[in-house]
C-alpha cells in the first residue's frame, strides 16, 4: 500500500511540474506578445513627434513604458476599492473622470479609453504642444478627447484622478504646477504622479502607496 501511495504522490508532483513547466512558457509567451505590442505602440507617429520641438521647460516626446502605466491603474484600482468616498454597489469603485497632463500625442488617453476595465467614464489629455495633439488626432482618431491647454492654468476641480509623468524638466516650474494642482484640484480627488517634485511635502495630501506615486488630496 505504501508502495502505492509513493506513486500517487510522484505522479502528483510529475503533474504538478508539467503544469508549472505549461504555466511558465505560457506566462513568456504573454510577455513576449506584451512587448510586441508595446513596441507596435510606440512606433505610431513616433517619427513626427520627436520631430516636434517642445514647449518652453517641457521635455521632448517620451512615451511611458505600457507596463507601467498598467500597473500604476491596477494599483489605482485596489487604492480606490479600499477608499469609501468611491464605494459603488457592482464595481470595485465608481466611475471615474481621468485627466492626463502633458499627454503628448495622446497614446494613454487611447489606450483607457479602448477600454472599460478600470471604470473611467471620462478621459481626457491635454498638451500643450499643440503638434503633439494633432498628431493623435491623426492617428487616434479625431473623437479622440485630447485638446491643448497649459498644466500652470487647468481647472482640474472636474476630475477624480489626475495623471502626470512630470511634464516639466525645470525644478522650479515642476514644483510651480504642483502647487498649482493641489490647490485647484477638488477634495478626494487622487493625484497620480510619477517623478514628482514635491508632493511629499504637501499637507494637503495623503500618500496611498509605498512608492509615491498616488496621493489623494484632504
Amino acid at each position: 500500500m505504501k508502495r502505492i501511495d509513493d506513486l500517487l504522490q510522484d505522479h502528483r508532483l510529475l503533474e504538478s511540474i508539467d503544469n508549472l513547466e505549461r504555466t511558465t512558457k505560457y506566462m513568456r509567451q504573454i510577455g513576449d506578445v506584451g512587448m510586441i505590442l508595446q513596441t507596435a505602440l510606440d512606433k505610431i507617429g513616433q517619427q513626427e513627434a520627436e520631430s516636434v520641438t517642445p514647449s518652453s521647460g517641457g521635455y521632448g516626446y517620451v512615451p511611458l513604458e505600457m507596463s507601467e502605466l498598467f500597473e500604476l491603474m491596477f494599483l489605482l484600482e485596489e487604492v480606490l476599492s479600499d477608499d469609501a468616498d468611491y464605494k459603488h454597489a457592482d464595481l470595485p469603485h465608481r466611475p471615474l473622470k481621468f485627466v492626463e497632463v502633458g499627454c503628448g500625442i495622446g497614446r494613454n488617453v487611447h489606450l483607457l479609453s479602448c477600454t472599460n476595465r478600470f471604470h473611467l467614464e471620462k478621459v481626457d489629455g491635454f498638451d500643450i504642444v499643440e503638434d503633439y495633439i494633432n498628431i493623435g488626432h491623426k492617428h487616434f482618431g479625431a473623437d479622440l478627447s485630447l485638446f491643448v491647454d497649459d498644466c500652470m492654468t487647468f481647472d482640474y476641480s472636474g476630475y477624480d484622478v489626475i495623471y502626470f509623468y512630470r511634464p516639466l524638466q525645470d525644478e522650479r516650474l515642476e514644483m510651480r504646477f504642483e502647487d498649482y494642482l493641489v490647490s485647484s484640484m477638488k477634495s478626494g480627488a487622487y493625484i497620480v504622479g510619477c517623478f514628482n517634485a514635491k508632493l511629499e511635502k504637501s499637507r494637503r495630501l495623503i500618500r496611498k502607496d509605498d512608492g509615491g506615486r498616488i496621493w489623494k488630496r484632504v
